[in-house]
């Protein structure tokens, strides 16, 4: 994956580093023949998730959406930011959501979270670092004041590994929010030894350089675009 951002060309939804600016240093790319081959397991056995960051994978061609009749430019996130979210513990809370992880100091750390998973690189056996990200502008609030409003899809703000299987809804103008792909919960497999998600949560936190963020990008070998097969659903984070 070359890891310089993109901005040409648009409107577009892509599980690639999406910038205004464009602005960071050329990395390299990783030839062929040097691609990890690796097998990407899901498992309901929690002991065998994998902690990592969880980005958002809203980009600025999300610009322009209302939101409650709020044009949320100003308050769009970063794309591959990690969330803006208390981390995550592996336990579901009441309502069936990850539980926020209370042995975490929040001003220290944010936006950790759990791959229901792991990837290895059979060719070595070497556990890989992992982790995924989420629309987050697709929280199930309401679109306009009044009271029966059209609600944003959910599943996009909830820190949690849920695509689900809808392309698109009819809910606004705006055509690429649209276009709600499963909440845009892209995964991402690298090719450095997993760590619990320690140099990739430091490299994706807000306001962190451009170069930082190039660091973590030029780790990324494969990349995936997940959608559900209609009428199937994942099991609950509790199970």
């Amino acid at each position: 994956m070359d890891p310089r951002p993109v901005t040409t060309g648009g409107p577009f939804i892509s599980p690639v580093w999406t910038t205004r600016t464009g602005s960071g240093p050329r990395g390299v790319t990783v030839p062929l023949e040097n691609l990890n081959n690796v097998d990407i397991v899901f498992t309901k056995d929690k002991s065998l998730w994998s902690r990592c960051p969880i980005v958002e994978t809203a980009n600025y061609h999300f610009n322009g959406t209302l939101i409650n009749n709020e044009n949320i430019t100003n308050d769009l996130p970063g794309m591959f930011d990690t969330r803006d979210a208390r981390s995550v513990s592996r336990a579901a809370n009441d309502e069936g959501l990850p539980a926020v992880d209370e042995d975490i100091d929040e001003d220290l750390e944010r936006g950790m979270g759990w791959f229901p998973g792991y990837a290895v690189d059979v060719e070595t056996g070497q556990r890989l670092a992992v982790f995924f990200g989420e629309n987050s502008l697709y929280d199930g609030r309401p679109l306009t004041d009044e009271p029966d409003s059209p609600r944003a899809p959910s599943g996009g703000a909830d820190m949690m590994f849920n695509p689900n299987s809808s392309v698109g809804v009819p809910i606004a103008s705006n055509t690429i929010y649209a276009i709600t792909a499963g909440a845009q919960h892209f995964f991402y497999v690298t090719n450095a030894p997993y760590d619990g998600g320690v140099q990739l949560q430091s490299r994706l936190r807000p306001a962190r350089l451009d170069s930082r963020k190039v660091a973590a990008v030029e780790t990324i070998t494969w990349a995936g675009f997940p959608l559900l097969t209609p009428n199937t659903e994942l099991l609950s984070y509790e199970e």
